[in-house]
């Protein structure tokens, strides 16, 4: 597959882009809330109590096998998808209040195994640096960001196989101050930091280890690691849509994928699926991502060169991309 490139500068890209919004209608979008961010996060923690609570209450009644795996399998999908309230704290959009932002950004972190710290550093690495196959950290291959160029490499990347293995090695690696020569965001001071951020949750992530086994207990295993291991698979299949297949080079409408999908898939994922439109403008929160999608959808129509597109939601991207990655049918554009 060939890769097609976008060569216009930066800077022009940037100014392209945001010269499309007027700035009243920028600065009233880019207004953060409180409200809303806690309005969201009560949501989808009370999805995965009420999910979690279906899953233990069948496991320990002996109930129908059936059930305990529909709790847990929905669990497992809530879980995964809280990776979508780190990135927003990251980004200090879930919430007006810095303190908040914080606090669920460590709290989603933990239980997604990425210390926020680290992750802020790589994501605005990706953010300024978007397709450019030297410095966006998603175009490195790793086990988090897999290149896919063959069915086995995409079956193997949708399992989440190595992402855990990356993640463990990261989080490891980091603790003991050892750097790839590729994370050049982690320069300096930001190497120190995250170096201590890695130090804290290794020693949290063993304490809780042993405090399981300690008292015998299997909780937090059920709860928490099994549907922890059994969602990555779907934040896989998400995430790959977001640049897979599209242009490199500067411009953030051609080089960020948005798919179209359902309202309630687009409130699970934190408003994410309208993705071009946070990267052209990421200091918009969350909750107005779609009305930003209202000015922008004709400008993307025009502008977007992912192949295959997002209008077909994420069943049609992947079966597009399958059908692209087997030879089947001739479709133009590039592979991330």
């Amino acid at each position: 597959m060939t890769e097609v490139m976008d060569h216009t500068p930066r800077e022009m890209s940037l100014k392209a882009v945001r010269d499309i919004l007027p700035k009243e209608t920028l600065l009233e979008l880019a207004t953060k809330s409180n409200q809303q961010g806690l309005r969201q996060a009560f949501f989808h923690g009370s999805l995965i109590i009420l999910a979690a609570t279906l899953a233990e209450y069948t496991f320990h009644s002996q109930s129908v096998y059936g059930w305990y795996v529909l709790g847990l399998t929905i669990e497992a999908f809530l879980l995964s998808f809280l990776f979508m309230p780190l990135h927003e704290c990251t980004h200090s959009t879930a919430f007006r209040n810095s303190t908040l932002n914080s606090i669920v950004g460590h709290a989603t972190g933990f239980l997604c195994f990425r210390p926020p710290l680290h992750y802020k550093y790589y994501h605005f690495a990706h953010h300024r640096y978007t397709g450019d196959a030297e410095h966006d950290p998603e175009l490195h291959e790793t086990g988090t960001d897999l290149k896919i160029d063959g069915i086995l490499k995409y079956v193997v990347y949708l399992s989440g196989l190595p992402f855990w293995l990356d993640r463990s090695s990261t989080i490891l690696r980091h603790a003991l101050k050892v750097r790839l020569e590729s994370e050049h965001y982690l320069r300096g001071r930001a190497g120190d930091r995250v170096t201590c951020e890695a130090r804290v949750y290794l020693l949290l992530y063993i304490a809780v280890a042993l405090f399981s086994y300690a008292t015998g207990s299997a909780f937090l295993w059920r709860v928490w690691v099994l549907p922890s291991l059994i969602g990555q698979p779907f934040l896989r299949y998400y995430l790959m849509a977001e640049h897979t297949g599209c242009q490199q080079g500067h411009n953030m409408l051609s080089n960020t994928r948005t798919t179209i999908t359902t309202p309630w898939y687009r409130a699970l994922a934190w408003q994410m699926p309208f993705h071009a439109e946070h990267h052209a403008f990421p200091q918009i929160p969350f909750h107005a991502l779609p009305r930003l999608h209202r000015h922008l959808s004709k400008t993307l129509a025009v502008q977007s060169k992912c192949h295959p597109t997002g209008w077909a939601g994420y069943s049609g991207f992947h079966a597009q991309f399958v059908s692209k990655l087997m030879g089947i049918g001739n479709q133009g554009g590039g592979q991330r």
